[in-house]
Formats: C-alpha cells, sequence, structure tokens
C-alpha cells in the first residue's frame, strides 16, 4: 500500500493523465483533468451520476480519444503502446451488463489470456494456470462449468474480475518488481456484490498490488468503502476535479454537500490498537484524524458531525 504521507517519497507514477478533456455527441465529459497513480496505489473515483467517471476509466485505458492533453503508461504515451503488450499489463473491468452466448465461466475467464496467445491460439500451461488462480481468487471454482448466463449479478461480476486478473498475471512470477507492473481499471465492480464480497475484494486487490505492485482505479459509490480502503480518492462532479487526496481530506461534507446536492453527516472512527477490538486506539499516521464515515443526515436535521 502506497504511503501518503510524504509526497516526495512516492516512486515514479505508473499511469499520468495530464489535462485531459473528452468530448462525446458534442459535449464536453471531462475538462482539464490531471491525476497520477503510483505503483501499488488504490486510486478511488467517486462523484455522482454523470460525474465523467466511467468516461475517465475509458480515457486511462487508451480506449477513447482526448481532444486536449495526454495519457502516459509507464512514462510513454498510451498510444504509442502496441495493444497486445498493453493488455498484458493494463486491464479494465467494465459494469456486467449481461451476456450474448451461454458460454461456461472457465472459457469466460479463459478469453483474459488472448494478449499471450499466438494468432492460431491454443492454451498454454501458464495460461491454464493463470485461469485457474483467477478462478480461485474470486470464489468462482465450483461455478466454473456453469453457463455464464445462468450467473446472479454479482457472480457475472467476479467473472470478469476473474478475467482481469487472468489478463494481467503470468503464475509462479516470483519476480519481486516486474519490469512494469500491471494496472487495473475497475468500474463500480462491488455494485452487486454483498458486503462480504465488497470486503473480500478489497483484501483480494491488496493481495494483487503485494504480489505485483500493481496500481489500481476504482469507480466507487460507496464513499465509506472508498473511505475506509483507498490510498487516494479523486472527486468528480460534472467532468471536473474537485479534489484529490488521502480519504480524510477528499470527504469533508461541505463539499459532499455541494457535489452531490443533500445534507450530509461527516465524521471519523478511531482504529482499535491491533488485537484488542474492545479498546479505543489511536489513528495511523496516515489516517491521523480517523476512518471517515459519510451518512445522509435526517430529513430536517441540523448539520452535524458523528
Amino acid at each position: 500500500m502506497v504511503t501518503l504521507s510524504d509526497d516526495a517519497r512516492l516512486p515514479r507514477p505508473l499511469l499520468e493523465v495530464d489535462d485531459v478533456s473528452v468530448v462525446r455527441g458534442g459535449s464536453v465529459v471531462l475538462e482539464n483533468v490531471s491525476l497520477s497513480v503510483q505503483p501499488s496505489e488504490l486510486l478511488g473515483v467517486i462523484g455522482p451520476n454523470g460525474a465523467g467517471k466511467s468516461t475517465l476509466l475509458q480515457a486511462m485505458a487508451g480506449l477513447l480519444p482526448h481532444s486536449t492533453g495526454s495519457v502516459r503508461f509507464a512514462g510513454e504515451p498510451i498510444e504509442g503502446w502496441p495493444r497486445r503488450r498493453l493488455a498484458r499489463r493494463l486491464a479494465l473491468v467494465g459494469q456486467a451488463t449481461g451476456w450474448s452466448f451461454a458460454l461456461p465461466i472457465r472459457e469466460v475467464v479463459a478469453l483474459g489470456r488472448y494478449p499471450y496467445q499466438p494468432w492460431w491460439g491454443g492454451e498454454s500451461p501458464v495460461d491454464r494456470q493463470a485461469v485457474q488462480d483467477a478462478l480461485a481468487w474470486t470464489n468462482l471454482t465450483e461455478l466454473a462449468a456453469r453457463p455464464v448466463t445462468a450467473v446472479s449479478g454479482g457472480e457475472a461480476q467476479r467473472v470478469l474480475l476473474a478475467q482481469a486478473l487472468a489478463q494481467i498475471w503470468q503464475p509462479g512470477d516470483s519476480r519481486s518488481e516486474p519490469e512494469t507492473p500491471p494496472v487495473l481499471l475497475l468500474d463500480e465492480p462491488t455494485a452487486h456484490l454483498d458486503l462480504g464480497y465488497q470486503v473480500g475484494f478489497f483484501s483480494l486487490w491488496r493481495q494483487i498490488q503485494t504480489r505485483l505492485r500493481a496500481a489500481i482505479v476504482v469507480v466507487l459509490h460507496d464513499l465509506n468503502l472508498a473511505g475506509r480502503f483507498c490510498d487516494r480518492l479523486l472527486l468528480l462532479s460534472q467532468g471536473h476535479v474537485v479534489d484529490w487526496g488521502r480519504p480524510e481530506q477528499v470527504l469533508q461534507r461541505e463539499q459532499l454537500e455541494r457535489v452531490y446536492g443533500t445534507p450530509l453527516w461527516v465524521g471519523h472512527i478511531v482504529e482499535n490498537h491491533p488485537g484488542d477490538p474492545g479498546a479505543v486506539g489511536q489513528a495511523s499516521p496516515q489516517r491521523s484524524a480517523g476512518i471517515p464515515v459519510v451518512l445522509p443526515a435526517p430529513p430536517g436535521a441540523c448539520h452535524g458531525r458523528v
């Protein structure tokens, strides 16, 4: 996990967005957006519907042309990366919207290995191991033979995540510092999951960060999950960056009320001492104010803090 107490010590950004604007259908959906994400960092993108969050992920993946600015991956313009090579290091997981073909889940996950295979196709032992590991990480092993059309919304999201993991993962890779760490771009991956799976996915992403120094950018609507697990947050509204920084800096009542247009209560929970669930602990140096908590204020209630 990236420590943000001293930005001067951060490694070189893995993915950089510099002054990017995107126009779609004659409308400006992103305007002058700049950000960077480091190896081993979990960056949360938050904001109301229509803020431009999904568009930002597509631009970061090099899938959308931008009218101004640039996107750089590992220091190079993303447009200059050969698509097959880029696909081995960067994966975009969109929102599950249904399936047209009743392929078994295992075959859908195996599609993530396409960038590694020769044009005539065929799985290698490494491909098979990658698919097996991806199914195991996402708790889909027992469902591998089930048609993907017969899964729930939450299971469908896990299938997409497993496919992305198979895409960026090299089984048996013991290098602590890959030449170019991978990037996962996740568009609302926890939207259809229950709380246990949501927390489980954040735990899984931390493992990926530890093993591969992966950078993860995740679009979230749950501000409390974002505040609890993300290293930094980017707050978007109407295509503009409102704020960018540590969760306790970004999740401020006044600006959240302005962006979301509703009264809120914002407070902080101080973490307990490890191994002492009943103790009142001290916040970590990186979370000096504690873990931010955002709640809707009851109708007619005065503004306040939890």
